[in-house]
């Protein structure tokens, strides 16, 4: 008899300026759809879906939250709260967006409660248009430091799914005691 999957539920926050493609991710990953309409996310939408990584059942809690383009007007802390991980999202067509991103890290960083660094991941999203080259390449590396940045497409789909699996897989091995 084998025995049952672990199940656990873990809340997400999609974060970055307006325009960068959260909203379009978060359909591209649950539903596997794109929208060619655009639609202002105000306050939090929220999306679950359900996924197995390393022989564990999560259920993600997507909070897909309304773009920032001024750090100086921050996300409610009750948005934050709880999440286990973060996806910072940045439009690979528009350099600034990249700055603001990095700017949401120091945000987060802010509000939690724990002294590490929490699980995230940096999209630079729409990729099948033609990227800026400095938004994908040197100023990424600085943001990135113990995570990983993925070139994403919510148009094609390229690797969306790639990057909530390494978030997730991030994520479960945070809950794991360390070995001393």
């Amino acid at each position: 008899m084998t025995q049952p999957l672990k199940s656990k539920s873990k809340k997400i926050c999609l974060m970055g300026a307006s325009g960068v493609g959260k909203t379009s991710l978060v359909k591209r990953f649950v539903e596997g759809k794109f929208d060619e309409t655009y639609r202002t996310t105000i306050g939090v939408h929220i999306d679950q879906k359900p996924v197995t990584c390393d022989e564990e059942h999560v259920n993600l809690i997507i909070w897909d939250l309304e773009g920032k383009d001024d750090l100086r007007s921050e996300y409610p802390v009750t948005y934050l709260g709880g999440a286990r991980g973060y996806m910072l999202v940045a439009d690979g067509t528009r350099p600034d967006t990249l700055e603001l991103a990095k700017g949401l890290l120091s945000t987060i960083m802010r509000h939690r409660k724990e002294d590490s660094e929490p699980p995230f991941v940096l999209l630079i999203n729409k990729q099948d248009l033609s990227p800026s080259r400095e938004a994908t390449t040197r100023d990424s590396e600085g943001l990135v430091g113990h995570s990983k940045s993925f070139k994403t497409s919510a148009k094609t789909g390229e690797r969306v799914n790639e990057a909530f699996e390494h978030l997730v897989r991030q994520m479960l091995d945070a809950d794991r005691p360390q070995n001393s």
